[in-house]
């Protein structure tokens, strides 16, 4: 599924498993850094899609609307903002509603590769996983979510974005055997 300017950034279904609060703050480098929108080689472009996905994920974690959607804007271009936010406002009222905790225990970029250059930016083949603790009203459990997707990233206010993401692979492994229970049985 390709998502550019008119989709989701994301996959905010996979996602939404995952998204609950964690502090995840901006990527490892300063406005000076390789985030500025300069020429990249192929490990400065590898730390600016580790810092964007980062950026995404922390503000996938916060619960304020207005920190949700700042924290988007810092990551992606402008055309992705507002539909990535909505999306996220939607997953938050499904876990009010299931009553269904998240927190995200780790982010890892595995794999990340120039795949080509043009003028729309810089186009990456990249793998990553997410380890959460997924709750289910009575006891949490862990998750680790696989992705594999294309991406690029573009210039936009002077520093490289994400700006457009084809995913190519999901996979999920819920790991249930140790469950932790919120409270005792009675």
């Amino acid at each position: 599924m390709t998502l550019n300017g008119q989709g989701l950034l994301l996959g905010a279904a996979c996602l939404a498993a995952l998204v609950a609060p964690f502090a995840w703050r901006e990527g490892p480098f300063g406005a000076q850094g390789p985030l500025s929108a300069g020429t990249l080689s192929a490990a400065d472009a590898r730390e600016v899609l580790r810092a964007r996905l980062a950026d995404v994920y922390g503000a996938f974690g916060q619960t304020e609307e207005f920190a949700i959607y700042d924290g988007i804007a810092r990551a992606v271009t402008p055309s992705l903002t507002t539909d990535l936010y909505l999306q996220r406002r939607e997953a938050q009222l499904v876990e009010e509603t299931w009553g269904a905790p998240t927190e995200i225990l780790a982010f890892d970029l595995t794999t990340a590769s120039m795949v080509g250059q043009d003028a729309a930016g810089i186009h990456m083949a990249a793998e990553w996983l997410v380890i959460g603790q997924v709750g289910h009203g009575d006891h949490t459990h862990e998750r680790t979510n696989a992705y594999a997707a294309r991406v690029t990233l573009a210039r936009a206010a002077g520093e490289w974005r994400l700006s457009a993401f084809d995913l190519d692979r999901v996979e999920l492994e819920e790991i249930v055997e140790d469950p932790l229970f919120f409270g005792g049985f009675e």
